[in-house]
């Protein structure tokens, strides 16, 4: 007889990024059962197949998945599902993702931006946790940003999330897709700070202070934007936030939007 023990709820969560595409399965306390980490050029012809057989592969003999989420590097058409990120994402980009995995699963899956999961997580759980209003920004490949108030994130009319990296920063030279002769992902995403760090050589101060400045150039708009009551920095970047937090907030300080007693945490 199956008994309980053989039908442990658990639930999967994918982050699907320009760089790596990582997967999770967590059990109903929310505590991490198995997990993986892969390049996300190392999908093939059937990318959302290979991708669920990632997730069944993880999921423990004795439980049952009763959902998939997923987070992707965007845009991400909440219409229809489908990622249109070709610059980035391009294994992933014009596919209904969440479909493909609810059918190969046997489970319901969703998907939306990564910066609006990363933002409602940090809302519910993490370090905005019991804030009325938080600015979730994630530092990786590219930059994404979502504002989040009351556990909601804040769209616009037509509901498709705003691409809060692609907005015009100060400066000349680094072309984006997006179409701006320079945008702030150009210049202080993950990737803009590992270009950044060859420039500098071994000078850490040089490096975090510059960083800070490009990150503020960006982040100073959305807080006057925004108003937001904290203020979270995620992605990949948020492991060195010992060495950024100072220089962001000399950095952020010039401005009049900035409030130096807002909560600027890492996730």
């Amino acid at each position: 007889m199956t008994g309980p023990e053989r039908t442990a709820p658990v639930w999967a969560g994918v982050d699907l990024g320009g760089t790596g595409t990582r997967v999770v399965v967590v059990g109903a306390d929310g505590v991490e059962l198995s997990g993986t980490t892969v390049a996300s050029s190392s999908f093939g012809g059937a990318p959302v197949d290979e991708l669920a057989d990632l997730v069944l592969a993880l999921v423990p003999d004795h439980a049952r998945l009763l959902g998939v989420g997923v987070g992707a590097s965007g845009p991400v058409n909440l219409r229809t599902g489908e990622i249109r990120n070709p610059d980035t994402l391009p294994r992933f980009s014009g596919l209904d993702v969440a479909g493909g995995l609810a059918r190969r699963t046997g489970t319901p899956a969703w998907i939306d931006n990564d910066a609006v999961v990363a933002g409602l997580a940090e809302a519910a759980w993490g370090a905005a946790a019991g804030s009325a209003s938080v600015l979730c920004v994630t530092l990786g490949t590219g930059i994404g940003a979502a504002m989040i108030q009351g556990r909601l994130p804040v769209l616009p009319a037509d509901g498709q999330h705003p691409e809060g990296g692609h907005i015009a920063v100060a400066g000349a030279g680094s072309p984006c897709y997006c179409g701006l002769p320079q945008c702030w992902e150009q210049v202080a995403s993950r990737s803009a700070l590992d270009r950044l760090r060859a420039d500098v050589g071994g000078d850490e101060v040089a490096l975090w202070a510059e960083y800070a400045r490009r990150l503020a150039g960006g982040l100073v708009t959305l807080l006057t934007l925004y108003h937001p009551g904290c203020v979270v920095i995620g992605g990949g970047v948020a492991q060195h936030w010992s060495s950024l937090e100072q220089p962001l907030r000399l950095a952020l300080a010039g401005f009049r939007e900035f409030d130096a007693s807002r909560p600027l945490l890492a996730s």
